[in-house]
């Protein structure tokens, strides 16, 4: 896959969150995509469900792209999160703070979309912003 084309992949992927187009992840992902973290899950219907918990927590949800670097099949960006909390997460219940939280996105493209993905977001700085 071109450098251009999987950076292009991701932009369209990280806009495809922000409009709520759920239904389009398999343009961006494959069927048994493999997530490594927050949780470890496999498959399409598994990353839209984290979409979908995230979504209902934080109804308002917006990522940024600030930085990204593609190297052959592989992807690294840096985001920025914001949204309020209007909904559960986990265990904790909603607290109408709103946050802005930086998160590290890492992808393996295969066939021209997402095979694996490496998801880690500032959890210490997310807690710090809900309960203040």
């Amino acid at each position: 896959m071109a450098t251009t084309d999987l950076d292009t992949l991701y932009c369209r992927f990280i806009d495809c969150v922000n409009r709520r187009q759920l239904t389009h992840l398999c343009r961006y992902l494959t069927i048994d995509v493999v997530q490594h973290a927050p949780a470890a899950a496999v498959g399409i219907d598994a990353a839209r469900q984290t979409l979908l918990d995230w979504l209902a927590a934080f109804p308002d949800l917006h990522l940024v792209i600030d930085d990204l670097v593609v190297d052959g099949d592989h992807l690294m960006a840096r985001l920025l999160l914001t949204g309020t909390h209007r909904g559960p997460l986990a265990e904790l219940e909603p607290s109408g703070r709103r946050v802005r939280v930086a998160v590290f996105d890492a992808w393996w493209a295969r066939d021209g979309r997402c095979a694996e993905r490496w998801l880690q977001l500032d959890r210490l700085d997310l807690l710090r912003q809900l309960q203040a």
